[in-house]
């Protein structure tokens, strides 16, 4: 019985349901906020200028994915599908990183990180991947969609 690849992952030529990933974990750091203070001789506490453009701004922030594949002979197989993601995921830049966890949206982000563990008794390959990405999620639609009310009278 085969179990159906229902969450993915795809950054640029890597698709890691195409490839038969299985996800196991998914984690996201919480952004650390950038500060800038000055402490001031002859007052009480410093002076904070993070929030002078009126918003808050936030350091990058990681993203972690474990996947894992199942009964791969060693020999070949599991060492070749480590280099086929290394060279599709270890490419210069950044790029959108879509996940089907958030429809809909992506981060922004390149990848920092590949890592893989063989289990030659289980005939498994686990993969550490690590991207750094953007603070924030961006949507695929550049648009605001405001249909609050879809009745129509005609």
């Amino acid at each position: 019985m085969v179990v159906e690849i229902r969450e993915k992952l795809v950054f640029q030529e890597f698709d890691s349901k195409k490839m038969g990933f299985y996800l196991v974990d998914r984690s996201l750091e919480s952004p650390q906020e950038k500060t800038t203070t000055v402490n001031i001789p002859y007052a009480h506490g410093v002076a904070d200028f993070s929030m002078i453009t009126g918003e808050r701004i936030f350091e990058q922030r990681t993203l972690s994915y474990q996947f894992i594949i199942y009964g791969l002979p060693y020999n070949f197989d599991r060492k070749f599908l480590e280099d086929e993601c290394r060279q599709k995921l270890m490419v210069p830049g950044y790029g959108k990183i879509k996940d089907t966890h958030n429809p809909g949206y992506f981060w922004w982000g390149k990848c920092e990180e590949v890592n893989c563990d063989d289990d030659e008794g289980y005939r498994k390959c686990t993969i550490d991947i690590k991207f750094s990405v953007y603070p924030f999620l961006a949507a695929d639609d550049a648009y605001f969609d405001d249909r609050w009310d879809t009745f129509d009278f005609h």
